[in-house]
């Protein structure tokens, strides 16, 4: 190999060998699941690793295996984007989805994704004023604007359009 031949020192190596994976992770369809299978615990743990096979799962419809990656690394250790990619997958329903995001709040407390996450899961199913409660938190946290963004929705749907176009403007300002 590369690193062998001393061509490459280690580091060099595993950053070609996550290039390499990623590039085969985004053009791989239905031969996925077998590829992500046959690599090795090391590059698997790899968080970008994780996030674009769970994404390319998402792309190609293999719902449950990307909520089954997104689960067990997530138990394993942390990764914001992997904790959106939950919300969004269709195979999971609310009830699933609040029930794991309530674990992971638990085991990896004051995580502003994991609040933002319960909190989109709560307004969707008409919870608002839990749905505003944690994205408070979340913004007592760290000033997101996807969080301005979801609460000036909430506002919007309880009817204070003045409030709903102050969170507007803060969402604005944040992206300065």
């Amino acid at each position: 190999t590369l690193s062998k031949l001393n061509v490459l020192d280690k580091n060099q190596h595993h950053t070609l060998a996550i290039t390499t994976t990623k590039h085969l992770i985004a053009n791989l369809t239905t031969e996925l699941t077998s590829f992500w299978s046959s690599l090795p615990r090391s590059l698997k743990a790899e968080p970008s690793l994780t996030l674009a096979y769970c994404k390319q799962c998402i792309t190609t419809q293999h719902f449950e295996q990307a909520s089954q990656c997104i689960t067990l690394a997530l138990g394993k250790h942390w990764v914001d984007h992997l904790v959106s990619l939950y919300v969004d997958l269709p195979s999971q329903t609310p009830e699933q989805q609040l029930s794991q995001l309530n674990q992971w709040n638990h085991q990896y407390p004051k995580k502003t994704e994991t609040l933002l996450a319960l909190a989109r899961i709560y307004s969707k199913t008409g919870f608002l004023e839990q749905s505003k409660h944690l994205i408070c938190q979340s913004l007592e946290l760290a000033p997101q604007r996807a969080a301005y963004h979801l609460m000036a929705q909430i506002m919007e749907e309880q009817g204070d359009i003045a409030a709903s176009q102050r969170y507007l403007k803060k969402a604005l300002a944040s992206l300065t």
